[in-house]
């Protein structure tokens, strides 16, 4: 797998300090480059790895040349090592959990568990779980153009936590209460986690991010010169990061349970299950890592990390922003955040 992957994402494009090793102008470029950042392996790095991997970047900096006998397909590797790492705004180290290249190990428990709640209690505890660690996860990988004091965070933390509670907890209910038959309200029931999830992602980097929306993120000009800050494209990488979660969730939450409700129901399978439990839920974590896994990179490649807008979309103060050529620019480059 590991070979295949190598192979699927080899490129003998020159090394670039400027430029990503794939196309991020094109949906699968970016694919490719979400591929590398959410490895799970990117975890294992060493304190030594990394530092080798700052140290040819930094050669590469300093000389414009690769360090020498050091090929191009090592040094994207090394780049791609620091981009998973650090924040690419405040070149802050980021925790290892809060990485998306913890993204899946860290959710393959909390899906299990919130597909598996059908208690009250237990419903509140998973989605509280999940609620916990997406504040820490928005935060860590927001654009970081403005600070966020510790009572907006606890603030934030809350609101979000409620809304997901409620929503599953009241959803449930309804679904439980109705006059609906045993079998359709088990339908029902798989598709509330995941409604109770997507009102959460929305409520969470909405408010999370807030600051974004009412005092902007920095853009950039074409040349790469600061333009200032423009709530406009702001709320537009918020509004790209909200619906770029939401497409993610989709297969690890339906997936899964759908797939186990049917294997329950066939003769051969749904006996084993019953026999031997531990064989169902082992089924059931492997195709969540697997939806996991494969619906990240699709889901987050959906928009640019670095995106362009035009500046017809933005504050007045933008339109006229000349270039240092003279010419007026026609668009601005922001960090959408993850």
């Amino acid at each position: 797998m590991s070979s295949f992957l190598s192979r699927v994402l080899s490129s003998t494009k020159p090394f670039s300090l400027n430029e990503d090793q794939f196309d991020q102008n094109t949906y699968w470029g970016r694919v490719k480059h979400f591929v590398n950042l959410t490895n799970p392996l990117n975890m294992l790095v060493t304190s030594k790895q990394l530092e080798e991997s700052h140290e040819k970047v930094e050669h590469f900096k300093e000389t414009g040349k690769n360090p020498q006998g050091v090929p191009n397909e090592e040094m994207w590797k090394a780049k791609g090592i620091l981009q998973a790492t650090f924040h690419p705004d405040t070149g802050e180290k980021i925790l290892v959990p809060f990485r998306f290249s913890a993204f899946v190990p860290m959710n393959i428990l909390i899906i299990g568990g919130m597909v598996g709640a059908r208690t009250i209690p237990s419903t509140i505890f998973w989605q509280g779980i999940n609620q916990t660690y997406n504040v820490c996860v928005n935060h860590a990988n927001r654009n970081a153009s403005n600070p966020v004091n510790n009572t907006e965070l606890v603030t934030n933390y809350f609101a979000a936590v409620f809304s997901s509670v409620g929503t599953a907890v009241g959803l449930s209910e309804a679904v439980k209460r109705s006059a609906l038959s045993a079998a359709t309200k088990e339908k029902l029931l798989i598709g509330v986690p995941l409604l109770a999830v997507i009102a959460a992602n929305i409520c969470n980097i909405g408010l999370m991010r807030r600051a974004e929306m009412q005092h902007g993120i920095f853009i950039k000009d074409e040349e790469g010169k600061v333009m200032g800050k423009s709530p406009a494209a702001g709320r537009l990488a918020v509004a790209t990061t909200v619906f770029s979660r939401i497409v993610l969730v989709i297969p690890g939450m339906l997936g899964p349970p759908l797939l186990i409700r049917y294997l329950d129901q066939t003769k051969s399978v749904g006996g084993l299950f019953k026999k031997r439990p531990f064989v169902r839920s082992a089924v059931n974590i492997t195709t969540i890592a697997i939806m996991i896994q494969l619906s990240l990179p699709l889901a987050i490649g959906l928009f640019p990390q670095y995106a362009s807008v035009p500046l017809s979309w933005l504050e007045p103060e933008f339109q006229d922003h000349k270039l240092s050529t003279g010419e007026t620019a026609t668009y601005a480059i922001y960090n959408k955040g993850l």
